[in-house]
């Protein structure tokens, strides 16, 4: 299993009209492999460790970050 997720650009947030926008790209990639009986998931958001200001709040943009999930498949 294979998925990517993308996140638009927002052209105006009210609490802050003067505040620049500009266009963001993050990737985020998750994979999923079936063996033995469970499930093994690896995902990480951020991957490229794009640095952005969060622009509905003005605070940081989340870091990268990298999960392992292991679960029973049915």
């Amino acid at each position: 299993m294979f998925a990517a997720r993308w996140r638009s650009r927002v052209d105006e947030v009210l609490a802050f009209p003067l505040d620049q926008r500009r266009p963001i790209t993050t990737v985020d990639l998750r994979l999923a492999y079936r063996v033995l009986g469970v499930v093994l998931q690896a995902k990480a958001s951020n991957l490229l460790q794009k640095v952005y200001p969060d622009v509905q709040e003005r605070v940081p943009g989340a870091p990268r970050s990298l999960s392992l999930t292991i679960f029973a498949a049915r």
